[in-house]
């Protein structure tokens, strides 16, 4: 509810529309510049990674959502 007598500006509901697409579309972007999917050799039960490597999850969306990992584990 605004103010009595009070004119809601038309735009705003366009801006906020524009402000959550925005918000979206750039989460888009940024994943765009990760790997989706990554193979990693797992040997006697540790991951194999060299010095200075390491493995990081990262979401680029605010709004909290569920994800899931998922797996595949092949070989011996």
């Amino acid at each position: 509810m605004g103010h009595p007598g009070r004119r809601r500006d038309p735009r705003r509901g366009a801006l906020q529309r524009a402000a959550r697409h925005h918000a979206l579309s750039t989460a888009v972007h940024r994943g765009g510049y990760v790997r989706l999917a990554q193979t990693i050799p797992v040997v006697a039960g540790r991951l194999v990674l060299g010095t200075w490597q390491g493995l990081f999850l990262a979401e680029h969306r605010r709004a909290p959502h569920r994800r899931q990992l998922v797996l595949h584990v092949s070989g011996e």
